[in-house]
């Protein structure tokens, strides 16, 4: 009962986003189809990383993609062109270019990556936020056999190997929250190629957890009695 009590607190205390940090969930594969993009909740802004587009934002569906920046998230801006080689649909489009970090030395085991931020800002304090990145690259196969891999700072730490998508979650406090990319040692580069941000509402509100708080105390109490009888 006390585990019971203590992973419920845990949850509790992560889901009011103290620190305000991503939980990341475990990378999906890509298919290179817009039903690839999350559709939860309100889509708020959308960035990508394309040194061969003119600049203009990128309509996929009735979402809008703006070029490395926009008013709710800040990206380190465009790096290279190892994206998905393709710009046949808008949504191949945001995902032929990308933003990549070196590991120094590259290749090597003992290598440190250099290190790019993303942050998301002119968030709504108190609303539960869904995050997607995408890494696509254009050389096919898992990214780590290419040496590639791209590790998200968070919850969970997403790790992207290549041809893949990973989707965290945070609830905004009253400032910005970031989170950032790095390769792995022994890689070559890490890279991001779009980065999309969902608003899912309000967070619940205190007095939910008071409620939650007092059941679980019930049976905790419950539980006890039940030993002494």
């Amino acid at each position: 009962m006390k585990t019971v009590f203590f992973t419920v607190v845990a949850t509790l205390v992560a889901s009011v986003g103290v620190h305000a940090q991503i939980t990341w969930a475990a990378a999906q594969p890509y298919t290179g189809t817009a039903a690839d993009i999350s559709t939860a909740g309100t889509f708020v802004a959308g960035v990508y990383e394309n040194g061969s587009a003119s600049g203009a934002p990128i309509a996929v569906g009735s979402m809008s993609f703006d070029l490395s920046s926009d008013s709710h998230i800040a990206g380190p801006g465009y790096g290279g062109g190892d994206g998905s080689g393709s710009t046949a649909t808008p949504y191949l489009q945001i995902l032929d270019g990308c933003t990549y970090v070196n590991v120094v030395p590259q290749g090597s085991p003992s290598g440190v990556s250099q290190v790019n931020t993303f942050t998301l800002q002119n968030l709504a304090a108190g609303d539960l936020y869904q995050v997607q990145v995408w890494n696509v690259t254009g050389y096919g196969g898992a990214n780590n056999a290419n040496g590639r891999e791209t590790i998200l700072s968070g919850t969970n730490t997403g790790d992207l190997v290549g041809s893949d998508f990973v989707l965290g979650t945070f609830t905004a406090g009253a400032g910005n929250t970031s989170f950032t990319m790095q390769g792995i040692p022994g890689g070559y580069y890490g890279e991001v190629d779009a980065v999309a941000l969902r608003d899912l509402g309000a967070a619940p509100e205190p007095s939910t957890f008071a409620m939650l708080f007092s059941g679980v105390g019930a049976l905790v109490l419950v539980a006890r009695l039940r030993r002494m009888a």
